[in-house]
């Protein structure tokens, strides 16, 4: 399992970013993104085998002016290479 726990999309400070809590594979990886359909999707297109990250939790940064636009109207998914899997992230605001 890549992840512990589902990946979500936060908040602070007026920026936002992916974090995720690396699972019991524990190699390094950072999820690439996109924008598709006025929505900001993201996806894990390959994995190191280096490293122990189990357990880790990981904030990515999200830029891009129209990639915020993006997240900001149309959400966030995550979608499998595959297709076989696409879920909603939850989008939560830290104060």
């Amino acid at each position: 399992m890549y992840f512990a726990e589902q990946p979500v999309v936060i908040k602070k400070d007026g920026q936002y970013f992916l974090r995720w809590r690396y699972g019991e594979w524990g190699f390094y990886f950072q999820p690439e993104y996109k924008i598709k359909n006025h929505a900001l999707w993201f996806s894990l297109q390959g994995t190191t085998s280096s490293g122990d990250y189990r357990g880790r939790m990981v904030e990515m940064p999200i830029e891009g002016r129209k990639e915020i636009e993006a997240l900001q109207t149309g959400g966030a998914f995550w979608w499998e290479r595959d297709g076989a899997a696409v879920m909603a992230l939850t989008i939560l605001e830290i104060k």
